[in-house]
């Protein structure tokens, strides 16, 4: 978990860029441990490396879209 919290870990991260998020996410996931990560954890990672936008999926961004 130390490596989280260590800057320079993330000096490569590109905010816009989803492959760059993907791979901030899945050293995070690594650091987390299991019960980070799952099916519907490396299916997002897959898509965002794959180049394709979360907010394309079923409508559902777990958000309260009612306020």
């Amino acid at each position: 978990m130390d490596a989280l919290a260590d800057p320079s870990k993330f000096g490569d991260l590109d905010e816009n860029d989803p492959k760059s998020l993907a791979r901030a996410m899945r050293r995070m996931g690594r650091e987390m441990g299991e019960e980070f990560g799952g099916p519907e954890f490396d299916e997002a990672i897959d898509e965002l490396e794959s180049g394709g936008d979360l907010g394309d999926g079923d409508g559902d961004s777990g958000g309260d879209d009612d306020l």
